[in-house]
């Protein structure tokens, strides 16, 4: 039959009998009648010392499981302890009101949550959350079924997707960590090849092949190695066409261009333009300067477009736009007859060579301030001894270099006569130089013959 509090079988009245030893005081534990002393109330626990019952004072019943005398038994004193059992509610939590669980709950059946399931489910040191059953009604932020959103994807290959379902089609030799729409982490093993690797838009069915229609990249560690491969825009699934575009090799050497690198550094040039090399650009992206190497050949350029210094295979450096000319009257008319009293401009209008186009109309302009080693020849006829001097001069913007010699030594016209003067010459970047020769007094009879020259280089 129902009933509410202990069990009617067990009555309402235990009584626990003890036997003291000299100067007992507590008392539990079963007694004579083989029950373990209990009680709920002490209000509700009489007390018997040889068969007087004692004051309240007398005792102490505080515990729930003994009585603790106030003064010590004597030896073979009979203590008599009776219990009553009181009215109480079983330890229950309320259906309307709830409440809490202090410890386990273990279901067989089906657990339904209407509600929301807060706290922390489990630690290391805390049971998890069990049940035979099934756990409806339930959202989960976790990783398992029950998540109103897939966030971690795996497999039955064992490959992840983070944020997207993993590609169903990775070759078994790779497991894959794919991360959202085009990034993925993964490993390949097979035979002697083992690879780490991190990618942007590549995925592998035994062939790198695009994820969606754009630019690929992946890094690879390999075998010791570090390998930086890129490729253009493919299409979606269409196979990748990679390009490495640098390797690290085990021994430390960095190789561009080249996945055998022989030195610390190693580049190897993809065309015979100054792109395929190295260049340096100022910060604000409006000069840059290259070098690159072609048939055997170091190419270095100032403005990343002309070949400013070439060294041959034999060392020998040459620089094609360095300042230099020589400048001749070859091939022109005779300069005859020139004028006395006059300085008569020396005409080189046969151009041998003009390295940078630095010298026209017969005249040289230094495009930059520097150091001009400039020299001269003219050959001469018919000069007059009855002038008192000619003068050859190079003319330049800061100074005049001159040769002289006086005629009237000489017992005739000589037929022919060199001139010649050479100089080291300080020249301001847009200064000029040129070559005039000057007759003082006499005849105007001197020709100024076709095989003379004029020349100047950039020293430093």
């Amino acid at each position: 039959m129902a009933y509410i509090g202990v069990s009617p079988s067990n009555g309402v009245r235990k009584k626990h009998t003890y036997t003291a030893t000299a100067s007992q005081t507590s008392f539990s534990g079963a007694g004579d009648e083989g029950i373990t002393l209990a009680y709920r109330d002490s209000n509700y626990v009489d007390v018997y010392q040889n068969g007087v019952k004692l004051a309240d004072d007398d005792y102490t019943a505080t515990s729930g499981t003994a009585i603790v005398l106030a003064q010590g038994a004597s030896a073979d004193d009979i203590v008599e302890i009776i219990a009553f059992d009181v009215f109480s509610v079983a330890d229950t939590v309320s259906k309307a009101d709830g409440g809490t669980f202090d410890g386990n709950v273990t279901m067989a059946g089906t657990l339904g949550v209407t509600g929301a399931i807060t706290g922390t489910l489990a630690t290391a040191a805390q049971p998890n959350i069990t049940s035979v059953g099934t756990l409806t009604g339930f959202t989960s932020t976790g990783i398992d079924d029950n998540a109103t959103s897939t966030a971690i994807t795996i497999d039955s290959s064992e490959n992840v997707g983070i944020g997207v379902v993993p590609n169903s089609s990775w070759n078994s030799s790779w497991t894959a960590l794919q991360l959202g729409a085009t990034g993925f982490v993964g490993q390949f093993q097979s035979g002697a090849t083992d690879v780490t690797a991190l990618g942007s838009n590549v995925w592998s069915d035994g062939s790198y092949k695009y994820i969606e229609t754009d630019e690929a990249a992946m890094i690879k560690l390999q075998n010791g190695t570090m390998i930086f491969d890129v490729a253009a825009s493919g299409s979606a699934n269409a196979a990748i066409s990679f390009t490495t575009a640098m390797t690290i090799a085990n021994t430390g050497r960095v190789g561009i261009g080249t996945a055998s690198p022989a030195s610390k550094l190693h580049i190897k040039v993809s065309n015979n333009e100054y792109t395929g090399g190295i260049q340096i650009e100022d910060t604000d992206s409006t000069t840059k300067s290259a070098i690159t190497h072609v048939d055997n050949n170091l190419f270095i350029s100032s403005n990343a477009t002309n070949d400013h210094i070439v060294i041959n295979p034999t060392g020998a450096v040459t620089k094609p736009l360095q300042p230099a000319f020589l400048a001749s009257n070859v091939g022109l008319s005779t300069q005859a007859n020139i004028s006395a009293d006059a300085d008569n401009d020396i005409n080189f209008g046969t151009e041998v060579f003009d390295q940078n186009a630095d010298f026209a109309s017969n005249v040289f302009t230094a495009p930059v301030t520097g150091r001009y080693q400039l020299s001269s020849v003219l050959y001469t006829e018919n000069l007059d001894t009855a002038a008192n001097y000619y003068i050859m001069t190079i003319v330049t913007s800061n100074r005049s270099i001159y040769n002289i010699i006086d005629p009237g030594v000489l017992a005739s016209d000589p037929v022919y006569w060199t001139f010649t003067s050479s100089v080291l010459a300080d020249m301001d970047a847009g200064d000029t130089a040129k070559v005039t020769l000057t007759q003082v007094a006499g005849t105007s009879q001197t020709d100024i013959n076709t095989h003379s020259f004029f020349s100047g280089y950039l020293v430093a």
